[in-house]
């Protein structure tokens, strides 16, 4: 019997990361680029804020299943924010946060589903 403890575990990492951006989208997204961001960029930080959010209810009701899809979907994620920091001076720093925590969730998750038996 495989314990999912690990998964759980980044499920509640992924539901903290995600209410954080939705409830405060504007003050995170204004303290890590150093200026406020327009109404577009707060509703993308909330948008992904929602994904982060339903993405956890996965991983904490159903640990095990999908890690490898969701994993895919961090990854994904990671690399357009890589893309949009090497092309947006004004966006660099907000993208790089982005990429870094798509990129730690991702892997966390397949890290904490080693055996990837039902991914």
């Amino acid at each position: 019997m495989t314990s999912h403890r690990p998964t759980r575990l980044v499920g509640v990492a992924s539901a903290a990361w995600g209410i954080a951006l939705l409830a405060w989208g504007d003050t995170l997204y204004a303290s890590v680029s150093g200026h406020r961001g327009s109404s577009i960029d707060v509703t993308a930080v909330r948008i992904l804020g929602l994904r982060y959010a339903a993405q956890s209810i996965l991983q904490l009701v159903r640990p095990g299943h999908g890690v490898k899809l969701l994993s895919a979907i961090d990854f994904t994620h990671g690399a357009s924010m890589g893309a949009l920091a090497a092309r947006s001076t004004a966006h660099r720093r907000a993208a790089t946060v982005s990429m870094v925590a798509a990129a730690a969730i991702g892997a966390a998750g397949l890290l904490a589903d080693r055996d990837g038996s039902r991914s």
